[in-house]
């Protein structure tokens, strides 16, 4: 295998410019591209076809993203949706991804910023009880554990789970993945 700088990018196939990044499970060159080229092509995929997933997803190996790639593209996509309202769902979205991309960097005082921000504009937008205000508070908590804040952690995922509980069912596997959440809380 080539040595990074000489790798070509699978999306403009050429071996110069920026540093060409891998940040996939593709094999051999065929994770290759520059940062640059992948911004431009989840654009167009997102402009074109309405397909968000290509910012987290290689399109080929379906692995999420990894490192500069990741935390890249969540800022690239971040940056895209800066015009719209802040109650905008892709605007939440893409705050949600980007503080995800900071916690996952080691950024977390950043990622806990970010993720209060978007959390607290999906409990006025969507209300407590929606799937997808629970999966942020969810995230928040990892960050919080994250940054040894294991007693506001404890709070949020026991907030959390008291309502899947209640709305999805015990048995739900969101429910079940938030209880585990809690126990590991319990063991830092």
């Amino acid at each position: 295998m080539a040595a990074m700088s000489q790798m070509q990018c699978t999306i403009c196939l050429d071996e110069g410019g920026a540093v060409v990044q891998r940040g996939c499970a593709c094999r051999g060159d065929a994770g290759a591209v520059h940062l640059e080229c992948l911004v431009a092509y989840a654009t167009h995929t997102r402009d074109n076809d309405g397909d968000w997933s290509v910012w987290n997803q290689c399109g080929t190996c379906k692995h999420n993203f990894m490192g500069v790639v990741r935390l890249g593209l969540a800022e690239a996509c971040y940056a895209e949706t800066e015009g719209l309202d802040e109650e905008d769902d892709e605007r939440l979205e893409a705050g949600f991804c980007l503080a995800a991309a900071y916690g996952i960097s080691g950024r977390y005082a950043e990622a806990e910023t970010l993720a209060a921000h978007v959390l607290a504009t999906r409990r006025r937008v969507l209300g407590n009880e929606d799937p997808v205000t629970l999966s942020t508070a969810n995230n928040l908590a990892a960050t919080y554990n994250n940054q040894g804040k294991y007693a506001e952690a404890e709070v949020l995922l026991a907030e959390v789970l008291a309502t899947e509980k209640r709305v999805q069912g015990a048995e739900h596997p969101e429910t079940l993945a938030t209880m585990g959440n809690l126990a590991s809380t319990y063991c830092d």
